[in-house]
């Protein structure tokens, strides 16, 4: 049987938030030293399912760029899936045609590999994070079938 891997976005707040109560007046006072106050006390997300299934995140383009090492922190310690949020979208790789850029990409590779997770891709296509050019010809025109196929190879 072919072995599957699931990617779960899971926000971490929720696996540290304490249980919900029916009578909010019977709660019991929680102080600040019995809630971790880093993710580096909580135990791994990722490792709570070890083995199962992978526990997956999208990656922000400011974790590529060096803009959120806090966040690059956090993913790199509870993720075992990163995926790219827009950056391996054409828009981000193929800003104009035939012009290509891969240092976002190639950062989520570094990233993953550092932290000894996966990358996982998904919706490479988008309408939104596409160009306009990929949909016109140089007329200004719609493209051909042919030449969308064509331009998503």
């Amino acid at each position: 049987m072919k072995k599957r891997y699931f990617l779960i976005a899971v926000p971490l707040a929720l696996a540290c938030m304490p249980p919900a109560r029916s009578n909010p007046s019977s709660a019991t006072m929680v102080s600040s030293e019995t809630i971790p106050q880093t993710s580096s006390e909580v135990a791994p997300l990722k490792d709570a399912f070890k083995g199962k299934f992978r526990i997956g995140t999208a990656v922000s383009t400011a974790v590529l760029r060096g803009q959120d090492a806090a966040g690059e922190a956090v993913l790199s310690r509870h993720f075992s899936a990163l995926t790219a949020e827009n950056s391996m979208k054409p828009e981000g790789v193929q800003p104009r045609e035939g012009e290509f850029t891969f240092a976002d990409a190639d950062r989520l590779v570094e990233i993953a590999n550092r932290a000894g997770a996966s990358v996982v891709g998904h919706t490479l296509v988008w309408h939104s994070q596409t160009p306009r050019w990929f949909f016109q010809g140089k007329d200004g025109q719609p493209i051909t079938r042919e030449l969308a196929i064509e331009r998503l190879r």
